[in-house]
């Protein structure tokens, strides 16, 4: 039950939070270049930074979970406390919450001070202190360091941080409690692959570091081309020449023909000797052998292992073979005792036969 009551209070705090936006889901009633006010008097950000009554509820529902956290931090101890991931998690959107709504109070406070300047002094707007007139302006001309900007922000992280702590309920469910649990080691497997992904990626980046870092700030260097290159630009300009024109392209063509004549007789030589050399072909059939082996031997491994199915399979055979037992020693102890009734029996009617017959 005292589960059941922590999840429908915290599914209440969710519904207000979601019901706190609601009002924005179709966009809002001001936009951000407007500064529309109640009455002429009244400035703008005392229209936005007041707090309303669903605010007002989800600051409640916060002070009673901070109330909540400190009464387990002084049951459990902190250090006990701390161990708790999820105490991490509550602990930090609790804090989060809190800061926002101090840094939206704060807003609403110097709005209120700017509020009551203007009501004494009966200025118009045109002549009020720059440091009061900031608190006419719209939204899109805020500072970014402005309280209510900040509380904004906090505000939202802790949104995000709140719909999380739902991970925390899910386990007792039996359709998502495993589903979660199967995400999380996943999610464990995925960092340390990870890792071994970000240290080979930081060492090819630390290689080829060295190896350009010579040539800092140069866009195209002759160093990195290769004779290929500027054999193939050579043989495209040979093209455009007649042939034995030029001496160069002629040489560079038969340095070609010769290189391209030798790596095809390289080839039909490594093919002939592949078929006529018996050696190869027993290094092949053995490569052959050892892949299927070991194909085998990662099946047969696989077959072996226990997965959490047949695990529960033998807790269950064990918790029947245990209710047997059970059931043959209390059926036995019965038959004994009812053995020893009738051997007492027996053990008394026979003296009294004996003292008939006398």
């Amino acid at each position: 039950m005292k589960f059941v009551a922590h999840a429908a209070s915290f599914t209440i705090f969710l519904g207000l939070l979601v019901m706190n936006a609601a009002d924005r889901f179709d966009g809002t009633k001001i936009k951000p270049n407007e500064s529309r006010t109640d009455n002429e008097e009244q400035l703008f950000r005392m229209k936005t930074s007041c707090f309303s009554w669903m605010e007002m509820l989800i600051i409640s529902w916060v002070i009673g979970m901070i109330w909540s956290e400190c009464k387990e931090i002084w049951s459990q101890g902190p250090k006990e406390y701390l161990f708790e991931l999820w105490n991490m998690l509550d602990f930090g959107m609790l804090a989060i919450f809190a800061a926002s709504f101090i840094a939206r109070f704060m807003a609403f406070w110097h709005a209120s001070r700017a509020q009551s300047i203007v009501a004494k002094s009966n200025m118009s707007a045109a002549a009020l202190d720059p440091n009061i007139k900031y608190y006419t302006l719209a939204r899109i001309d805020w500072d970014p360091s402005d309280p209510q900007i900040i509380s904004e922000g906090l505000y939202a992280i802790a949104v995000v941080l709140s719909f999380s702590r739902i991970a925390y309920i899910l386990p007792a469910n039996e359709s998502f409690g495993p589903l979660q649990i199967s995400l999380g080691r996943t999610v464990k497997d995925i960092f340390k692959f990870m890792v071994i992904f970000i240290m080979v990626f930081v060492a090819f980046m630390i290689g080829m570091f060295n190896l350009y870092s010579y040539y800092l700030g140069a866009k195209q260097n002759e160093a990195f081309t290769t004779k290929s290159k500027n054999r193939s630009k050579n043989s495209q300009s040979c093209d455009q020449w007649e042939w034995g024109a030029n001496p160069v392209c002629s040489k560079i063509m038969m340095e070609l023909g010769q290189r391209k004549h030798s790596s095809i007789k390289s080839t039909d030589d490594l093919n002939l000797n592949s078929l006529s050399n018996p050696q190869r072909k027993y290094q092949k059939i053995m490569k052959r052998l050892i892949k299927r082996y070991v194909l085998k031997a990662q099946v047969d491994k696989e077959s072996d292992e226990v997965n959490e199915g047949e695990l529960k399979e033998i807790k269950q055979d064990i918790s029947s073979l245990r209710y047997e037992l059970l059931e043959e020693k209390s059926q036995n102890t019965e038959d004994l005792a009812e053995l020893i009734r009738k051997l007492g029996e027996k053990l008394c009617i026979e003296p009294k036969q004996e003292q008939i017959n006398r």
